[in-house]
């Protein structure tokens, strides 16, 4: 079977931007993990698989990059098989888990094509820092594959970084716009973080001749999402939401002023985790 455009497109972004270089940076992040903010974002992933009811301890962990998560499952007893689309990462991956005494699987392949894994083969999908970087019809292939590997009832637990209106709060100084609207409902705050978000996107066009939400989809973060559009987008692909978290788990993104006006306002959060479970 051949990737669709989408997935194709996805590749082709996947091999821009990660190199030996990036995956040698990610070492040093690993090496540091329990003094950087990956401690927060593992200390969160497993306090909500901690919670759940597993009929057994299979684990994939989606994009496993250099092994990060896969070798915090294996380390805590899973049964964990990591899957990357880069040779490099899993090479790296496999020095990894031997240095650390873990017993993890790693293989190279593409997560948009299903003959991975037989039906049923997993109690637990684990997919960090994957999700946006995935077009739309390539994280739809992505989800259904994912529902057909877990075990009837198995569970999608994932992480995804920066969310959809992370340029207005954190890559621009549009947010004062927002200001005004900090004492009005969530409702009316949203509608006016959306209207900064088309006005970025209007100036953009007018510096660069193509639209900013355009030019997204040739970013290495191509779809960023919100909480509520996920939850629709995994109801869409045979998955019921059972629990969605949004934190900034970066400290410089959450402190001076924008902490104090926005810490209340889930558009300025930058990390959304959640639990699906396949139904």
């Amino acid at each position: 079977m051949t990737p669709s455009a989408s997935a194709a497109e996805s590749h082709e972004l996947f091999e821009q931007n990660y190199n030996r270089q990036y995956f040698l940076s990610q070492e040093k992040k690993f090496r540091e993990r329990y003094q950087n903010h990956w401690k927060r974002r593992i200390e969160i992933i497993f306090k909500m698989i901690r919670s759940l009811p597993l009929s057994g301890k299979r684990v994939l962990d989606l994009g496993s990059s250099i092994g990060t998560y896969t070798i915090e499952f294996a380390l805590r007893g899973y049964q964990a098989t990591g899957i990357d689309l880069s040779s490099l990462a899993v090479e790296k991956a496999q020095q990894l888990a031997l240095e650390h005494h873990a017993e993890a699987q790693f293989r190279v392949g593409d997560i948009t094509q299903k003959y991975h894994f037989p039906a049923g083969t997993f109690d637990l999908i684990y997919a960090g820092d994957i999700i946006e970087h995935l077009l739309p019809d390539a994280l739809d292939q992505t989800l259904a594959h994912c529902r057909y590997w877990l075990k009837e009832g198995g569970y999608f637990v994932y992480h995804t970084v920066p969310l959809k209106y992370d340029i207005v709060f954190h890559k621009s100084p549009l947010w004062w716009l927002l200001i005004p609207f900090v004492p009005f409902p969530e409702k009316v705050f949203k509608a006016a973080v959306q209207s900064v978000y088309r006005l970025y996107d209007r100036l953009y066009f007018m510096k660069h001749g193509i639209g900013y939400i355009k030019k997204q989809e040739s970013m290495v973060h191509c779809n960023l999402q919100t909480k509520n559009g996920f939850r629709e987008t995994l109801k869409k692909n045979g998955f019921k939401s059972i629990q969605q978290t949004l934190v900034t788990t970066e400290p410089r993104f959450f402190y001076g002023i924008k902490k104090k006006l926005f810490s209340k306002k889930e558009d300025y959060l930058k990390d959304l985790f959640g639990v699906a479970q396949a139904s």
